[in-house]
């Protein structure tokens, strides 16, 4: 398990193992390829969980909705810090 915090103030905790999965790939893949930005909910929701997804979407509120550009570059950074974390553990 990975903890840690974005700039914005987030606080994760990721199992890298998740990272590494079959499921993470295709859901990754399907939304690159998405361009209606259906798939993201799930993504996001995979890669948290469904009760830290829930707290990124309320750590996101602008102008009183979850933005999903907001959660999607919290969730961008989190791989991003995971990823080199991970690698420095090799």
């Amino acid at each position: 398990m990975i903890k840690g915090e974005t700039k914005s103030g987030f606080k994760y905790s990721l199992d890298e193992n998740k990272l590494r999965s079959w499921e993470f790939v295709t859901l990754a893949k399907n939304l690159a390829s998405d361009k209606t930005g259906f798939t993201a909910p799930e993504y996001i929701q995979f890669v948290l969980g469904e009760k830290q997804a829930a707290a990124l979407a309320k750590h996101s509120v602008h102008d009183g909705y979850s933005d999903i550009t907001i959660m999607l570059a919290e969730v961008t950074e989190i791989l991003q810090l995971v990823t080199a974390e991970v690698n420095a553990k090799k």
